[in-house]
């Protein structure tokens, strides 16, 4: 196991061909140690999500100033990796266009690749009748995630349950439940569930999931 990039890029930096960095917080130090170890080798710079844009989200939804400030300094930061790498992959489309308006043809080549997940082969599933509930998961180490439970349970669930049967239930999955995430538990119709282990019999009992995300 290597617990640093110093020691991995020591013992095979010489000979990377191509690197893939994911995330702007990593990419400043080890396009040092490539630079140094592989100065030929390309590099592809996978954004995962476009952090600058997330915090600026939060910033609006939370009024605060000071994270807007914040999402400006990481702006520069991660706009200037994507101009640096070789290729930039990003998650939607609306992060690609967002930075060909920002760098033209600095940004050089950015491509969208979506998430992809495989779905297993399932020899029963159960039909709409024998379903029930909405699910949303997540796991609560992540900020965007826990707006998004509190949002739906809070502003959007009460709505939706109106015109559903009196023994509908939200279901809130994922590891790493913050207390504000717990809490929602006493919202008529919302269980907080945790962490499941068998996720996929869960989303077959249930009839929708949510991917609702406002930051």
């Amino acid at each position: 196991a290597y617990r640093d990039l110093d020691t991995v890029f020591d013992e095979f930096g010489s000979s990377v061909e191509v690197a893939f960095i994911c995330r702007v917080g990593l990419y400043e130090r080890a396009i040092q140690l490539l630079r140094k170890h592989a100065p030929e080798a390309k590099v592809v710079f996978n954004t995962v999500d476009l952090h600058f844009l997330r915090i600026h989200r939060e910033a609006e939804v939370s009024h605060d100033p000071v994270l807007e400030l914040c999402a400006g300094a990481l702006k520069s930061v991660e706009l200037a990796a994507v101009a640096d790498a070789d290729a930039t992959i990003v998650l939607s489309g609306f992060e690609r266009d967002l930075i060909m308006r920002e760098l033209g043809e600095d940004a050089g080549i950015v491509r969208q690749v979506p998430l992809v997940r495989e779905i297993r082969e399932r020899e029963f599933i159960p039909g709409w009748t024998d379903r029930s509930g909405l699910l949303f998961v997540g796991t609560y180490q992540h900020p965007p995630n826990v707006d998004a439970a509190v949002y739906m349970a809070k502003s959007l669930w009460p709505k939706i349950r109106e015109d559903l049967p009196d023994d509908a239930k939200f279901y809130i999955v994922g590891g790493s439940v913050s207390e504000e995430v717990a809490s929602l538990q006493s919202i008529d119709g919302v269980e907080v569930l945790g962490y499941v282990s068998d996720l996929d019999g869960l989303m077959d009992r249930c009839r929708g999931s949510c991917g609702l995300e406002r930051v």
